[in-house]
């Protein structure tokens, strides 16, 4: 199977190791009229008629998990940098900068069994699962607990339109609101 690089094919044989972006995520996500994909050279977008290259996207080239929506393009690294684009430019903030406890027992921040995981609701709002369940409210981070329910081990697998859904280590499947309510 081959890789268009917009200038020639590249079949995966033939990738150096340092090509690893356009292989190791294999996620195209979509926005208006638009195909979003991590690749070797940035980030790239079509419109159904040609290709634009944002070269200098992302801090990294191990990126982890994209998502588009309402709210713009979103891609999370490895570690833990967050690249946004806003329909203008792309911005980066580091994720560990959302709070300043240490992360939970059984985590780490470059825990490569518990990667962050990035979601959309159907009002745009960007949720990230890493660390804990975290909701984008403006500029900040707002950390969303649900009493009795233990997120260390749990795995993110959908959202609606206000909530996320979650399959907890005890392998229940939980919708979890803004407001910490959990179903």
């Amino acid at each position: 199977r081959c890789l268009s690089d917009w200038s020639s094919d590249v079949c995966s044989s033939d990738l150096e190791p340092t090509d690893r972006l356009a292989v190791g995520m294999h996620r195209l996500v979509l926005r208006d009229e638009e195909v979003w994909k991590a690749t070797a050279k940035g980030v790239a977008s079509f419109n159904g008629k040609s290709w634009r290259l944002y070269e200098k996207a992302l801090k990294t080239d191990w990126p982890v998990d994209m998502v588009a929506g309402r709210s713009g393009v979103w891609i999370v690294d490895f570690y833990g940098n967050l690249s946004h684009f806003d329909a203008e430019d792309w911005t980066a903030e580091n994720l560990k900068t959302i709070t300043s406890a240490p992360p939970p027992q059984g985590w780490g921040w470059l825990d490569a069994d518990q990667p962050a995981r990035l979601t959309m609701t159907g009002d745009g709002r960007l949720w990230i699962f890493w660390h804990g369940l975290w909701r984008r409210e403006g500029e900040a981070w707002g950390e969303i607990r649900v009493p009795g329910l233990n997120l260390t081990r749990a795995l993110l697998i959908g959202h609606d339109e206000d909530s996320v859904w979650l399959r907890s280590e005890d392998a229940e499947i939980v919708s979890i609101t803004a407001d910490g309510v959990g179903r």
